[in-house]
């Protein structure tokens, strides 16, 4: 169904006006342009997603019922985050020969760049610490938005999100 009336903000155009535009894992644009945008230039995956959008056979079944309506939008990169050699071969073996979209680039990402959001969260972590006097609540494990981050502060001249007011 179409929940996007849930959203309370219409930031697709801005979003779309963008030269590159980065979605995670399976995030999706279709029934949400008028909040999220059309576009999709780059969509990081972590592993799991790395492991769906290529066989998905060893995924719970919640992951594989939605298999075919999974958002791979024309010419969008790829890029596989967290994965061992194998899976990211296989999610570009898969691509061209099952999915045959020669359109799609699938690239790896530097491990340089998951620890380089790692160390971020460390230093966040030791500031509110540090300054606060209180326990930091989470753990060293970058998400995958932390690391979109990174990827596109290294991308990117300008990295901007959607102005909140």
């Amino acid at each position: 169904g179409n929940s996007g009336h849930l959203l309370r903000t219409a930031y697709g155009a801005e979003i779309d006006a963008h030269y590159v535009v980065m979605r995670i894992n399976q995030a999706p644009t279709h029934s949400y342009e008028k909040h999220v945008g059309r576009r999709t230039t780059h969509r990081l995956l972590n592993r799991l997603w790395t492991l769906a959008y290529q066989d998905y056979k060893g995924l719970s079944g919640m992951y594989r019922r939605f298999a075919k309506r999974w958002p791979l939008e024309k010419g969008v990169t790829l890029i596989s985050s967290r994965t061992n050699s194998d899976n990211f071969v296989s999610l570009a073996e898969y691509l061209a020969k099952t999915w045959r979209r020669r359109d799609v680039t699938a690239l790896v990402m530097n491990r340089a760049l998951v620890s380089r959001a790692e160390a971020m969260i460390k230093d966040f972590r030791h500031c509110v610490e540090r300054k606060l006097r209180r326990k930091f609540a989470g753990g060293n494990t970058a998400s995958s938005g932390m690391v979109a981050v990174v990827i596109l502060r290294e991308l990117c001249h300008e990295v901007r999100g959607c102005r909140t007011s």
